[in-house]
């Protein structure tokens, strides 16, 4: 898979191309989850069983983040670059505010 940045509508966009099929797909920041080329999606293995957390998945060059009670539902598409970024400042505690 490889991915090339653009813009579409406004919003960062992605296309996806598939193998030699050359199905290719935009991605952008608020598309459904469902929507998106076949993915894994990952979440923390201290999830705590009531769907209170997030999965991540590898979109081409980047990583989509979306809901896990609402599959289908928004993803939003960050750079391994952007995510990297959060999770490091995550780590330090920077956003420990928020979820208490």
């Amino acid at each position: 898979m490889s991915g090339e940045f653009g813009k579409a509508r406004g919003r960062a966009s992605l296309l996806v191309v598939e193998g030699s099929g050359w199905m290719v797909t935009a991605v952008f920041n608020g598309i459904g989850a469902g929507e998106l080329p076949v993915l894994e999606w990952v979440k923390a293995s201290v999830s705590d069983g009531i769907g209170d957390c997030v999965e991540l998945a590898v979109v081409g060059e980047n990583i989509a983040v979306r809901n896990s009670r609402d599959p289908d539902g928004p993803a939003l598409i960050f750079t391994r670059g952007e995510l990297s970024a959060f999770i490091d400042g995550a780590t330090k505690g920077e956003f420990q505010e928020m979820t208490v």
